[in-house]
């Protein structure tokens, strides 16, 4: 398998609810996707992250962190029940030291992709090339630094 993109996920699912706040768009809701591009096509048998969690988050909540996008395990969907919108995490994820079958590869840049039909409750920043997602607080995108409004979604460029 060739990749030059990575997509990490960062999905929290929500129960529909008597506030209009908790009808915003279809679950599961990708409340950020981050691509991390390598400079090259690069065949690979194993990719690997490390990410920090800034405490523990209730099983129940039902967050999803994923280095690749949708699948199934055993033919049952990575996504669980779905959460009230109100029960989405207040959490810190660092996403630090990529590596491709076993090796250590640096990116050479990364985006944030905020979709715009989801509750806007993720912020990411950079620091020393480790991306540093802050979850659970309704984000401005309009305050944010190098970031676009596109058709489906926000975009930053991270670095």
């Amino acid at each position: 398998m060739k990749t030059r993109f990575l997509i990490l996920l960062l999905t929290v699912i929500c129960l529909p609810a008597a506030l209009s706040a908790d009808r915003i768009g279809n679950t599961p809701w990708h409340l950020v996707d981050y691509w991390w591009d390598f400079g090259k096509d690069t065949e690979f048998e194993s990719c690997e992250v490390d990410f920090n969690l800034s405490n523990d988050v209730d099983p129940k909540v039902r967050l999803y962190i994923a280095p690749i996008g949708l699948g199934h395990f055993n033919k049952v969907a990575f996504y669980g029940p779905r959460i009230p919108l109100t029960s989405i995490p207040k959490i810190t994820v660092t996403f630090e030291a990529w590596r491709i079958n076993g090796k250590v590869t640096a990116p050479q840049s990364a985006l944030a992709y905020y979709p715009r039909n989801v509750p806007q409750y993720v912020n990411s920043k950079v620091e020393k090339k480790q991306i540093i997602a802050t979850v659970g607080k309704n984000a401005d995108r309009t305050k944010a630094t190098r970031i676009s409004k596109q058709p489906r979604s926000w975009v930053q460029r991270l670095y």
